[in-house]
């Protein structure tokens, strides 16, 4: 997931698109946290005059859940298999404990 956030920081630094959002605690969140979702707001917001919904107010609530769904999703995928492997080493020290106490 590093292009996204790749992208979001080339049009920070060349680019004032991201004039579109009030501060820099939602840029920085959105980098961090939902780089897909920040990149597509950004998008609505600079060819939608200033507004999220533009011409197309459906399809840009459609696509705005499926770049949280995707955002989520690729977040969630990154961190299973940290638990998976977390648990794993529980167990073996679980099944250690076991052997050497019988």
């Amino acid at each position: 997931m590093i292009a996204p956030r790749i992208l979001l920081l080339f049009l920070w630094v060349f680019t004032n698109s991201t004039a579109v959002f009030q501060g820099w605690f939602w840029p920085l969140a959105g980098f961090l946290l939902m780089p897909l979702t920040t990149l597509l707001l950004l998008f609505l917001r600079v060819y939608g005059n200033g507004t999220i919904s533009g011409d197309y107010p459906i399809l840009a609530v459609i696509l705005l859940l499926a770049a949280i769904y995707l955002d989520l999703d690729l977040s969630w995928r990154a961190v299973k298999p940290i638990k998976e492997e977390h648990s794993k080493k529980e167990n073996n020290k679980k099944e250690k404990r076991k052997k050497s106490q019988s």
